[in-house]
């Protein structure tokens, strides 16, 4: 028992050990192909153990959070015919239930009723709905509902687990972590095949320019993986302005400029303009326009380009470019898709059924089946107008309260929190705009979002029980 004591002490070092084992293990495609079953098991003996006997959730919540990468980074090339994703996934649903089992029995109240994780609940209902009803393939429909039906089991988990500041600052730092790994194995990639990113191995295609880093297995979609990446980059930023210590700031600073060149690497165009946007608001908003922001700004860029130019080469900005030269087939492919969402929509304005878009589309567009890559495209077309709707009210109350958060801690003189509500803002931002370009909607982002808006909600449920005027935003903490 008091070696358990111990080890629950020191979870920064069993966070950095655990680190460097999913940096060493991805690396590897033999250890990792070697491992992937044993960190099942792992997984599945220590959740169980936890679970009924120590009661240590909130730890075990950290490493489910450090293990991101699993779903976004299937490994290299070679592991493809080893390695399966699925074990781990089916593991996090069940996980996830019996957590929620266990919460029931110990008699604990549950959290649901919510403005967010209703408009959720409500939007996973609709597609269920949907797909019941008017599902052509059934089989996408499954996949794509146990996925946000997991996700939003993974949200009430969230909200009931993560409780107080503490915590819900190290479930963030467990996020950005995440990240920091997923770079890392885009740097080793380049390491081990120097031809990864330059102009000769980037466009072997000129009508395919990125087929060299689908070549090469890194990541199973570079908009996906680009989305994450940005998405870290607010959250970055509010934990270097919460550090007090030159250290951990210059920590900080170096995962941030890290984890940026492997948003860049992903050679997605709408990951260089959620960048972009990321790092100007983040910048802008913390420093609050001075000319001290301008000047990081300059910094962070300079960094960032020069970096990006040194080990890519061309093939970055070829990439960039080959968006305006009209023979671009992402650009193309997105062309064509909108010509065939309105007819879609018109036909069916109930919606077609998750994962369907396909199989519709596809009648407007010569047969070709192309992905939304548009997440209000692809919510219009298969869960229809209601779906939309209850879409666009999700955000907008995720705003309103993340706002209002702001404005009771900056009252409050709580800097953290306040930063951590702006952060979550500018990643929503992000994650908006991103939308525009990639299908999003059952990644993690939009459900870390709602989940961690509801834990800053609950932080101050007591103003928000009262109904008070907007208090004025003021970042410095005037009064």
């Amino acid at each position: 028992m008091t070696r358990l004591n111990w080890l629950f002490k020191n979870e920064p070092l069993l966070i950095s050990l655990f680190i460097v084992f999913w940096v060493l293990i991805l690396c590897s495609p033999t250890l990792f192909a070697s491992f992937s079953f044993l960190l099942l098991a792992l997984l599945i003996i220590g959740g169980i153990f936890f679970l009924l006997f120590y009661n240590r959730s909130r730890w075990f919540f950290l490493f489910l959070m450090l293990l991101l990468p699993i779903q976004v980074l299937p490994g290299l090339k070679s592991l493809s015919k080893v390695y399966s994703t699925t074990p781990f996934k089916i593991f996090g649903f069940v996980f996830l239930f019996v957590w929620l089992i266990k919460l029931l029995l110990t008699n604990k109240k549950i959290k649901l009723y919510f403005p967010e994780l209703i408009l959720l609940f409500a939007l996973v209902t609709i597609a269920m709905l949907t797909s019941l009803l008017f599902a052509v393939n059934i089989k996408n429909s499954t996949q794509l509902l146990f996925t946000i039906f997991a996700m939003s089991l993974f949200v009430v988990c969230f909200v009931n687990v993560v409780n107080d500041k503490i915590f819900m600052e190290q479930v963030i730092i467990a996020i950005v972590l995440s990240g920091f790994i997923m770079s890392l194995v885009v740097f080793y990639q380049y390491l081990v095949d120097p031809t990864f990113m330059t102009a000769s191995g980037i466009l072997p295609d000129i009508n395919n320019p990125y087929a060299r880093l689908r070549a090469g297995g890194l990541v199973r979609n570079v908009g996906i993986w680009g989305g994450y990446a940005t998405f870290f980059i607010p959250f970055i930023f509010s934990l270097i302005y919460n550090s007090r210590n030159f250290l951990w700031k210059t920590a900080y600073s170096v995962i941030l400029i890290i984890v940026a060149l492997g948003a860049l690497f992903s050679l997605s165009r709408a990951a260089f303009g959620g960048l972009v946007i990321g790092v100007i608001l983040s910048v802008f908003i913390f420093e609050r326009f001075s000319a001290k922001s301008m000047v990081v700004l300059a910094i962070i860029f300079v960094l960032l380009f020069s970096g990006v130019g040194a080990l890519a080469g061309a093939g970055f900005w070829a990439r960039m470019n080959m968006a305006f030269s009209g023979r671009d087939g992402s650009v193309l492919a997105r062309s064509s898709i909108f010509h065939g969402v309105m007819p879609v929509f018109l036909e069916n304005p109930l919606g077609v059924g998750m994962g369907n878009f396909c199989e519709h589309v596809a009648k407007y567009t010569n047969g070709n089946k192309f992905d939304p890559h548009n997440v209000y495209v692809q919510i219009l077309t298969e869960l229809g107008l209601f779906g939309l709707i209850i879409y666009v009210l999700l955000i907008g109350c995720c705003f309103v309260d993340l706002r209002r958060v702001a404005d009771i801690a900056n009252v409050a003189g709580d800097i953290k929190i306040r930063n951590f509500s702006i952060a979550v803002q500018i990643a929503l931002v992000v994650f908006l705009f991103q939308s525009l370009f990639d299908s999003l909607l059952t990644e993690k982002q939009l459900f870390l979002i709602v989940g961690l808006t509801v834990v800053m909600r609950l932080l101050y449920a007591d103003k928000f029980a009262v109904k008070k005027p907007a208090i004025r935003f003021v970042l410095k903490g005037e009064h």
